[in-house]
């Protein structure tokens, strides 16, 4: 019973070569399949590099040739503008020939200037111009030419000016006046600076103690108005021209809310509050300056603005 139940050790031997051997070829066939196709992605890698080294060399080659053909189209561009100014000079000196010609035929009563071409009667007309200009000196180069035509030009302008001793002392005269209001502008001009410079010396000793006098009122007004919570500044405005002296002034400022910005003293209409007190608002005043100050307060709280919103205790 026990020996018909006992494995068969050679067969399971075999079986077990049998696995080795199918498990070892299996691995075989895995192993080759993986190279084929680790080599084929070692082809395509090596193509993919082949291909992108194409591709940058293509693009080198299109950047050189787009390169290239910006340098032909500038290069047509510019050829086409000397050409375009060619065909323009072109244009011009064929208009400058026409108008010579009908100058020459106008004044000379030649049509051209070549001798193959002219007539009996041309050819007379044309020896005798040259003899005039022989007689006459005319140069045959142009700038000389040119030159000779701008001083007949000169001696004409002067030829066709009527003077007369009275221009000339009228031209004398007004020169000297000029001469003259010349020197009083210079003066005028030393005399501004040395004014502006005296001035500005005179505006800086008066401002001196001005100034070390409101900044002293200045530090008393903000220390009384720190006490009571409010803020308080007096500085002496300057104008932009330091020379308008009607400008200059004293600010007072006063801020009676944290945060608020400062305003000046005579912008509390600006500022509601509920209400004010004024107290001794007739103190050391006579009769008739006491009626005044409480006839301006009444006129004051009876109007539109906000001081009408709110209450006085007097």
């Amino acid at each position: 019973m026990l020996s018909a139940n006992r494995p068969d050790i050679e067969q399971a031997r075999a079986a077990l070569l049998e696995t080795k051997r199918m498990a070892s070829r299996a691995v075989h066939e895995l192993a080759m399949k993986i190279i084929s196709k680790l080599e084929a992605m070692r082809k395509i890698c090596t193509e993919e590099t082949l291909l992108r080294v194409t591709l940058e060399s293509l693009r080198n080659t299109v950047s050189e040739d787009q390169e290239k053909l910006q340098e032909l189209e500038e290069k047509r561009n510019e050829d086409l503008a000397l050409i375009e100014g060619g065909l323009t000079t072109f244009r011009n000196a064929k208009k400058d020939l026409e108008r010579a010609q009908e100058a020459l035929f106008e004044h000379c009563g030649l049509k051209s200037l070549d001798v193959s071409k002219m007539t009996a009667a041309d050819k007379k007309i044309w020896k005798l111009l040259n003899q005039m200009f022989i007689d006459e000196h005319v140069p045959d180069d142009k700038p000389s030419l040119l030159r000779l035509l701008e001083e007949e030009k000169v001696k004409l302008d002067i030829a066709s000016k009527d003077g007369s001793k009275e221009d000339v002392d009228r031209c004398e005269r007004l020169q000297r006046e000029k001469t003259a209001l010349l020197e009083r502008k210079e003066q005028q001009e030393v005399s501004r600076e040395t004014w502006r410079a005296t001035m500005m010396k005179e505006i800086a000793e008066w401002r001196t103690p001005i100034e070390e006098l409101i900044s002293r009122i200045n530090t008393n007004y903000s220390n009384f108005f720190a006490v009571l919570g409010c803020a308080g500044e007096v500085y002496l405005d300057v104008p932009e021209d330091p020379h308008d002296i009607a400008n200059y002034g004293i600010m007072i400022m006063v801020s009676f809310r944290s945060g608020e910005r400062l305003k000046r003293l005579d912008h509390q209409e600006l500022c509601p509050v509920p209400f004010r007190c004024v107290d001794e608002i007739n103190q050391g005043m006579d009769p008739v300056n006491e009626r005044k100050v409480f006839e301006i307060m009444v006129d004051t709280l009876s109007g539109e603005g906000n001081l009408a919103k709110t209450q006085y205790f007097l």
